[in-house]
């Protein structure tokens, strides 16, 4: 008995495991990025390995990805050795590659899609396959996505390890076992195949209960065995055999002086038994029975009773533990996806009062993690999930939406309340010294969205879709911010999309450009890219717009890119330069201003190339302009490139101070720099400091 009912808990345990697969498979497939870049005939290749074959095997433990098209044009794939075609052999792929779940009239859902074991390579994996559809479920199939994991020793282990389950696994007439069970299966592997009985004896040590399992297409191709000692069984009946004979001679002799203990022995111990089962009964809560006297039946059936409390807390424990696995992001401990959609839908079903979705999406994630790495980029995720738990009180629900993006859930608040909550969420984000420290000065930061029920919509199922709209619409207005959403954003957002977009392609091109224009100058290191950071620091400090802040961000990233024509052997050079590699030198801005006066078309951003070493009174170059004839944008790259000059290393001399650095801008303040600017970035950068510390 005790091995069927293990046996039944370890095929839900694979079971769950499935699900779990299938849930995961069918979040990547059916997602509009996904089903967006299938249709390209040429698909950006490091977006696909940063989501699908490198993003779900390192955080999901999958040992088999494949993401093809409809016509079995691979995209890309992971574990698969080179053996596909092998996979698009398997029916039940075949049958999502011809359309079998394309929308037709039908309602699809994710428990539909294919899911099981099947035999691959030769092994046996646990496999589940969606069709990669808009995230609606609708629309023609425009290929495939499918995970596995592989039946192994390794992955055995782990359910013994996690749950106390020794399983294996056939197949094929082949035994699959835990590292543990290697010898045993070894020496009685053939009996144990061989052998059609639910329960077998394999020795006085062991027994082996055996089910089958169905595959992919539902046929009984496998069998799953759990392994059961008989310790207990062997030392009770040699204990019974050992004592046995004597307890019946005592008895025999005692049986008097038993009749007369009756009383004390037997029936007051009932007693006491029957009242501590009656107050469990009463007060619905099961326990531990304690200081039960009496003969050794009742302590035995006390025993008994008190190991089935302790199986019973096990496996409710094993139940919350799995339970919790399912609903949990596993790199940040957040909620997951998947929970956010249960907790919605359960939510709609309620009478509430209020409800709030706060959607918060972290800025230029991708290009951090470009300039970082991904070890990084999940350093990041996890301190952001930290903080998020922080500000967030226990009836409030978190979680990590998507790869950057965070969502909490909060009922029973205010428009008003709620706000707070969002602010205080991207607040705390870009004030902690933790996360502001990970990536070398560049400012990590996040833009919100809020929506709320019943002020923004009567659908609680709507909220998700509007606080995106709105937390998109505060990246448009120049990030790090929040946004309540109202009807005005989707007017904004359909006449914007497109300058948006082209926005953003200028920034990440700038951003290239530095990078590119960094790497000639090893001993100045991110220079363009700290340049930027006080320049906006500055613009910060004087309540410049929106725009113009991203205008002197472009500006400060390229204000030195004329430097690419310069030859490295002048711009590497471990000593001071010639007059005449200075000369050389003080062409790089006319040489920038050559090079994007057919691409850049706003005169603010060609003055901080052109006209960022000019100087206040008039002897700086390329033009000679004095005070006001210099552009604004230009006199604030001036100071932010003189500072971070001086605060570096250079092989001629050590880096200043800030407090030295700080005494030669204010010495040449009048002179090289603007004076009405000076004060105003040296506060604006102490304030910084103060921040980050």
């Amino acid at each position: 008995k005790s091995i069927e009912l293990n046996l039944e808990r370890a095929s839900k345990i694979l079971d769950s495991r499935l699900r779990e697969m299938n849930s995961i498979a069918v979040d990547y497939a059916v997602w509009d990025d996904t089903y967006e870049i299938m249709d390209d005939k040429n698909p950006d290749m490091d977006w696909v390995k940063d989501n699908i074959s490198e993003w779900i095997p390192y955080n999901f433990g999958m040992d088999l990805v494949m993401l093809a098209k409809s016509d079995m044009t691979i995209v890309d794939s992971y574990g698969t050795e080179n053996k596909e075609q092998e996979l698009f052999n398997i029916p039940e792929v075949k049958n999502v590659l011809k359309g079998k779940y394309d929308e037709n009239g039908q309602n699809y859902s994710k428990e539909d899609f294919p899911k099981g074991i099947t035999i691959y390579n030769n092994k046996p994996y646990i496999l589940t396959v969606s069709p990669v559809l808009e995230s609606d479920y609708t629309g023609l199939t425009r290929g495939i996505l499918i995970l596995g994991v592989e039946i192994s020793p390794v992955m055995l282990q782990g359910i013994k390890d996690n749950f106390g389950y020794d399983l294996s696994f056939a197949f094929k007439n082949k035994l699959v076992s835990s590292q543990e069970n290697q010898n045993i299966i070894s020496k009685f592997s053939q009996r144990i195949l061989n052998n059609s009985e639910e329960t077998i004896k394999i020795n006085e040590d062991y027994l082996v209960g055996q089910k089958s399992i169905t595959d992919i297409s539902g046929l009984s191709n496998f069998k799953l065995y759990i392994f059961q000692s008989r310790d207990i069984f062997n030392s009770t009946i040699k204990l019974l055999k050992t004592n046995g004979k004597f307890f019946l001679f005592i008895s025999i002799g005692l049986i008097f002086l038993l009749i007369y203990f009756l009383k004390n022995i037997i029936v007051t111990p009932i007693l006491s038994l029957e009242n501590q089962l009656s107050s469990m009964a009463k007060f619905k809560n099961l326990e531990y029975i304690y200081n039960v006297k009496g003969s050794h039946e009742i302590k035995s059936l006390v025993h008994s009773f008190n190991s089935l409390v302790e199986n019973l807390t096990a496996k409710e424990h094993e139940n919350h533990l799995l339970k919790k696995q399912t609903s949990t992001d596993e790199l940040t401990s957040l909620h997951n996806h998947r929970y956010f959609h249960q907790i919605i839908k359960h939510k709609s079903n309620l009478e509430l009062n209020s409800l709030a979705v706060i959607f918060m999406d972290i800025d230029k994630f991708k290009l951090i993690n470009d300039t970082h790495g991904h070890v990084v980029g999940d350093r990041i995720l996890k301190i952001i999930g930290k903080l998020i738990k922080e500000c967030t009180l226990d009836n409030h629900y978190a979680f990590r939406y998507g790869g950057e993006e965070f969502v909490v859930l909060a009922d029973n608040l205010s428009l008003n309340d709620a706000y707070i909550l969002a602010e205080n969420l991207r607040s705390k984000i870009v004030k902690s010294s933790e996360l502001q420290n990970q990536c070398d000065g560049l400012p990590i930061t996040v833009s919100v969205g809020l929506a709320t029920y019943p002020e923004h919509t009567k659908k609680t199922e709507n909220l998700l879709e509007m606080a995106d709209r709105a937390m998109y619409y505060a990246k448009q207005n120049g990030r790090n911010q929040t946004y309540v959403y109202n009807k005005n954003i989707e007017d904004f957002l359909n006449q914007n999309m497109v300058n948006f977009r082209k926005k953003e392609v200028l920034l990440d091109s700038a951003l290239a450009f530095a990078a590119a224009i960094d790497a000639k100058d090893h001993y100045t290191g991110k220079h363009s890219e700290m340049v930027t950071k006080f320049s906006l620091l500055l613009a910060e400090k004087l309540d410049m717009s929106d725009e113009e802040k991203y205008l002197l961000r472009i500006g400060s990233l390229l204000h030195d890119c004329g430097k690419i024509g310069i030859p490295d052997n002048i711009i590497g050079k471990p000593g001071k330069l010639s007059p005449e590699e200075f000369e050389i030198v003080k062409n790089h801005p006319v040489l920038g201003n050559t090079i994007l006066k057919y691409i850049i078309e706003d005169d603010s951003v060609m003055s901080c190339v052109r006209s960022h070493h000019e100087k206040w009174n008039g002897s700086g170059y390329p033009d000679a302009l004095s005070k006001d004839e210099i552009p604004l944008f230009a006199r604030i790259v001036s100071l932010s490139d003189a500072f971070h000059a001086m605060t570096s290393d250079r092989p001629y001399r050590k880096a200043f101070t800030t407090d030295a650095a700080f005494s030669e801008l204010r010495r040449c303040s009048g002179t090289q720099f603007d004076p009405s600017l000076v004060e105003n970035f040296i506060e604006a950068v102490q304030e910084s400091y103060q921040i980050a510390g």
